[in-house]
């Protein structure tokens, strides 16, 4: 089925949006996206970014690439076909697949990484190779189907596929040494794919033949299959008569009940011959339905006459019925090796239904008393006890029973009901018990019912559990990215003081250094990598040794700190709305995230106005139709003819008007000249004209703009009907000092780390 089958009708509308924004816009963050999708549509702010992040999360589209799930595959063919072939011939390393398709290490990379990226198959790692996937690809398979690519484990295969060999006897049929044989026998037997027997002879894994026949052909060759039956038939004897004081039997009888919320298995051996039989091994076989404590016991002997019982305890994880196998091999009086196949036993694992019934405090004990107990210990080292105590509390909440205690300090509930079918009492206590247990108590009429409910309540809780852990590693992988984006901040804020103080150029260039490699590691596809590259390079090969940086370069550098910390600022707010939308449970580390954010919008302000007071230079205004001062302010000591550089404005204003035609006339708004930067704004009865000593138009375009039009707005009467008297604008610093002044600070600036602060850990 095709993913976008799968989309409601608001998903639908936002993924439109986005593949039409990622034609112009391939580079995306998600906090550009959301604005984009935003304006283009009415769904509620919340709703676009739980399907923007839902769209992420399934990779049907990834942060800074152009391309959709869609078109991962539609767009590139080698790339299609590369996918295809990783699915008819999975575990594949990453040379067999650019040998095959006789790619360049650089595009197959490419490649396989677009694949890995957007969800299309997995990097799996075993020994010194890296196997490729499809997504979908069973994991407990993976190793197997990658063995089996070798020629020698794939010939010991198919010689054990019907038979059970040797070591010895495997390398004789193979032509290998058994040297060799016996090493591949390790790693199949390690990865399940075949069995090593109690006497020391191998067999096939026989749950994995019909899975393996999908990828490989697992008939045995004419002449290896000649070679096996002429082997086996070397081996056969003639059967010899049994001495009469040898006969009899081995007998073997199995049972179970219940105990404790367990099944409790029985297995009794009887030794009904002659002779004494040794090395006797039980193992059991159970469906996924049980966890069994120990799947082999073992007796060193019995005599003739003697019995034997071992028990195996099956913890059962769901309600439902399943059969349990087992095999008892002993080694009879004479040493020869001998199997019995035990019968299988059904066991029926039911889960009662229940109805609520209320109960006091002081009842609760008198049902213990009468009821028999099953306890099961769930252990889980991700979670906090608190954490733990919440999921097992809200999964029994669910069930049809009454809530007879909630003691939240203690980390303990109790409810209670009646069972439905027999109308007997039955109930449910919750407790933690060092932090990481969850300890659940049923009491039940009988502990045949205990067990049913403990298994269906395990399960339950265990469902619950494996969501909050899905859900807790997404808490930390997001407040990792986002801690480390403060990090970096940091590192940006702190060289921007060093700058300040004409700090050392081999310090500064270290401290690029670092926060690029940073930013290579946790944040590649950043577009001021490279940026930030260019800086150092810039530097680089034209410094000395303990050489300062001057002004100039001090100046410039700034300007830049200031775009990269925008950048940064800008793809953390687009996280942490992600974090504050997604995780609005996780109040505690929601809120340490927005006190973060709030000091660092302060201080990405506080650079923006050292720099807008190292930039300023003089401010020119001047009446718009005539081109006349009506006020200059002086930021620095500079002697700067006003009337004579209104004059010259006017003129580049007039010049670029007639230029260019009357519909698309425009005027001028930026004039560059030896390192100074002029900008221009006009009104609708004034123009400004703002020098500044350095390129930053970008840092004072917003405030020249609100400055302009304020302006108007206070001398509205002054410039109406104004007649060359510039008295009239005699309080202009004023306004000038609100727009372009030094800002107050409530105290120095500090960085966000400080030198005794605790790290945070989020």
């Amino acid at each position: 089925m095709d993913f976008k089958d799968t989309l409601t009708e608001e998903q639908t509308i936002v993924y439109n949006i986005i593949k039409s924004y990622l034609k112009k816009n391939p580079n995306f963050t998600i906090y550009e996206l959301f604005l984009h999708i935003n304006r283009n549509c009415e769904l509620p702010k919340n709703q676009i970014f739980s399907i923007i992040n839902k769209f992420i999360t399934k990779k049907i589209i990834v942060e800074g690439s152009k391309l959709t799930k869609e078109s991962v595959l539609s767009r590139n063919d080698t790339r299609n076909d590369i996918y295809n072939y990783i699915i008819k011939r999975p575990g594949l390393n990453f040379s067999q697949i650019i040998k095959h398709f006789n790619l360049g290490p650089h595009a197959g990379r490419w490649h396989i990484e677009m694949l890995k990226k957007f969800g299309f198959i997995r990097e799996t790692k075993f020994m010194i190779y890296n196997l490729h996937f499809d997504r979908d690809f069973p994991k407990d398979k993976e190793i197997k189907t990658f063995l089996l690519r070798n020629e020698n484990v794939f010939n010991v295969f198919l010689v054990l596929m019907d038979n059970i060999l040797r070591a010895s006897e495997i390398a004789k049929l193979i032509d290998k040494p058994q040297s060799t044989v016996q090493y591949h026998l390790t790693r199949m037997v390690d990865n399940h794919l075949i069995i090593e027997n109690y006497d020391g002879t191998y067999s096939v894994n026989s749950d994995n033949i019909n899975f393996l026949r999908r990828y490989y052909n697992l008939q045995l060759p004419e002449k290896l299959k000649f070679k096996i039956e002429s082997y086996i038939k070397s081996k056969e004897k003639p059967s010899e008569p049994l001495i009469e004081e040898e006969m009899g039997e081995v007998k073997v009888l199995r049972e179970y009940d219940y105990l404790g919320g367990n099944i409790r298995f029985k297995i009794a051996i009887q030794n009904h011959t002659p002779m004494t039989i040794s090395n006797v091994n039980t193992m059991l076989t159970a469906t996924s339905q049980y966890d069994v404590d120990e799947k082999i016991k073992s007796v060193d002997f019995l005599v003739p006459g003697e019995s034997r019982g071992v028990d195996f305890i099956l913890s059962p994880s769901t309600c439902g019925k399943s059969k349990v196998y087992a095999t008892v091999s002993y080694s009879d009086g004479r040493g020869e090796p001998q199997s019995i196949v035990v019968k299988p036993k059904e066991i029926w694992v039911k889960c009662p239904l229940v109805k609520p019934r209320k109960i006091l405090s002081d009842e609760i004990e008198k049902w213990k008393e009468d009821l028999q107990k099953g306890t099961h210990i769930i252990e889980c080292e991700d979670l906090e006890g608190k954490k733990l105590f919440e999921v097992a509390y809200n999964q029994v909440k669910t069930l049809d029973l009454e809530q007879t205690i909630l003691d939240k300090d203690n980390l303990r509930c109790v409810f209670s009901g009646i069972a439905k079918v027999t109308n007997t009492r039955m109930m449910v206590e919750i407790r933690i018990f060092l932090e990481k247990r969850i300890v659940l108590n049923i009491w039940a009429d009988n502990l045949k019912q205990a067990t049913g409910f403990l298994a269906y309540l395990k399960n339950l809780i265990n469902l619950g559990l494996d969501s909050a852990q899905k859900l807790s590693g997404k808490v930390e992988n997001l407040g990792k990215k986002i801690l480390k984006l403060f990090e970096i901040s940091d590192r940006l804020y702190k060289l921007f003081q060093l700058c300040e103080e004409n700090w050392i150029i081999s310090e500064i260039i270290i401290m690029l250094k670092e926060i690029k490699k940073k930013l290579n590691i946790f944040f590649p596809d950043l577009e001021i990598i490279e940026d930030i590259s260019n800086v150092i390079e810039l530097f680089v090969d034209n410094v000395n040794v303990g050489e300062e940086i001057d002004d100039n370069s001090s100046l410039k550098i700034q300007i830049q700190l200031n775009t990269w910390l925008d950048k940064i600022i800008t793809l953390l707010r687009s996280n942490i709305d992600v974090f504050n939308d997604t995780f609005k449970e996780e109040v505690e580390q929601c809120d340490l995230i927005n006190s973060m954010f709030k000091k660092l919008d302060k201080y990405s302000k506080s650079i923006k106005s050292k720099l807008i007071q190292k930039l300023l230079s003089y401010l020119i205004i001047m009446e718009k139709d005539s081109g006349l001062t009506i006020y200059t302010h002086n930021f620095k000591e500079s002697s700067v003819d006003g009337d004579l550089l209104s004059g010259f404005l006017t003129a580049i204003q007039q010049i670029g008007s007639e230029l260019t035609e009357e519909k698309t006339r425009t005027s001028v708004k930026k004039i560059e000249y030896h390192g100074f930067e002029i900008n221009l704004e006009n009104g609708n009865k004034i123009r400004t004209a703002l020098i500044l000593k350095g390129k930053a138009a970008d840092l004072i375009k917003e405030k020249l703009v609100e400055f302009v039009s304020e302006y108007e707005k206070r001398y509205d009467d002054e410039l109406s009907r104004w007649s060359g008297n510039i008295s009239a604008f005699s309080d202009s610093p004023d306004i000038i000092n609100e727009y372009f002044g030094k800002e107050k600070t409530s105290g120095e600036d500090e960085g966000l780390e400080k030198k005794n602060s605790q790290p945070l850990l989020i």
